[in-house]
């Protein structure tokens, strides 16, 4: 049972142009993290401790749908920054560049979050960083023996077959073969080679909480006690537990749950699990209210998360999505359901569901439609109330 702790800061449920307008917000988007690799979601062996550090003192959302862009449209993010230039919010984006010198960009980039949050007028800085590569394999030194002790087997056993072999060369082989991809991963890969994907992104993301806590302690340093920090996942569940299960489902990246934290103002928010249905466009909602407090341009289906972490705000208890191939996802905090139609080629063949459960923590990854018509109707009956 997740223990809900009362915040220590009160969150106006109305703000006018009278009241203290907070002067940041700082936006992390971390491509290609799954929120189950990370200590805070319960990864007992977990290496994260920016992630984890972060998470004690702010609000985690355990429910949040993301996807391949911090809005579901390419016109919701400018359109948030319109709204904040129009009422005077210096609105800024600092993009990695295409194979940087990791520590060059690194520099670059804590020196404009410096340089922001000094700043004496309101500032929205978008900060979307690469995460994992694609295929995921580490550079960084040392990687070999993080991989091998989560394998629970050296390399020596490992490559015992071919005595000649590195863990670098036998790793680039598999993967020029496909593997260490959500995209390209062969059908017949064998038990063995999936684990050793999934230590492989786990070393990449216990990497990646290094590179995470630059930023995160330069923001602190510099940060006003009237900022918002929001980090958050981009294209998560897919990566990469399901790969045991074979899902006859096309699951588009907006549909996919990702981690995200939620810290308002310096040493003033608390740990607390919150489990409301929460949306990418809800980031950008949230930092729009927190800069201006202009609820007049609130969306109907859009929520502010500060209202919802703090229980000013009942959240949203359905998530609907369709896919540019015609499924759909209705997403409860406890069952979701993916349907497809037939195929085109095939009028003959039935639609096709899928039905995952979440009876507590985690998500169940069987289908278990056949078990639960009845949910199945219920949950469809949700999908065509919208």
């Amino acid at each position: 049972m997740l223990r809900q702790t009362a915040p220590k800061f009160a969150f106006p449920i109305a703000l006018n142009q009278n009241a203290l307008m907070p002067r940041h917000v700082f936006v992390i988007t971390v491509e290609h993290l799954a929120p189950d690799l990370i200590g805070a979601y319960g990864r007992f062996d977990a290496q994260t401790p920016t992630l984890d550090e972060l998470a004690a003192r702010a609000f985690v959302f355990h429910n949040a749908i993301g996807g391949e862009r911090p809005a579901r449209n390419p016109t919701a993010q400018q359109t948030c920054w319109q709204r904040c230039e129009s009422a005077g919010v210096a609105v800024q984006t600092l993009t990695p560049p295409r194979n940087p010198p990791p520590r060059e960009w690194t520099h670059t980039a804590t020196e404009t979050i410096r340089e922001t949050l000094s700043s004496s007028q309101p500032q929205l800085l978008w900060l979307p960083l690469q995460g994992i590569a694609d295929p995921w394999i580490p550079v960084h030194p040392g990687w070999e023996d993080e991989v091998a002790r989560r394998l629970g087997t050296p390399w020596h056993e490992l490559l015992a077959d071919e005595p000649d072999m590195t863990p670098e060369r036998a790793v680039q082989e598999l993967a020029a073969e496909g593997h260490f991809s959500r995209f390209t991963r062969p059908d017949d890969a064998p038990a063995e080679v999936d684990q050793l994907s999934l230590a492989l992104y786990q070393a990449c993301v216990d990497r990646l909480d290094e590179r995470l806590g630059r930023f995160i302690r330069e923001y602190q340093r510099h940060a006003h006690a009237d900022s918002l920090l929001i980090v958050a996942g981009r294209a998560g569940d897919l990566l990469p537990r399901v790969w045991p299960i074979e899902r006859p489902i096309a699951r588009t990246a907006d549909t996919l749950r990702v981690p995200l934290f939620v810290e308002a103002g310096i040493e003033e928010s608390v740990g607390t699990a919150v489990l409301e249905l929460v949306e990418a466009d809800d980031l950008w909602t949230t930092a729009e209210l927190w800069l201006t407090g202009n609820y007049a341009v609130m969306a109907d289906d859009s929520l502010d998360l500060l209202q919802v972490a703090t229980k000013a705000h009942p959240g949203r208890s359905v998530v609907r999505r369709r896919g540019p191939c015609g499924e759909q996802l209705i997403r409860t905090p406890t069952a979701q359901l993916v349907t497809r139609p037939a195929a085109a080629d095939d009028p003959e063949a039935p639609p096709v569901a899928w039905l995952t459960l979440k009876p507590e923590d985690e998500w169940d990854l069987l289908n278990v439609a056949g078990q639960n018509p009845d949910l199945v109707q219920q949950l469809e009956s949700l999908g065509s109330a919208e």
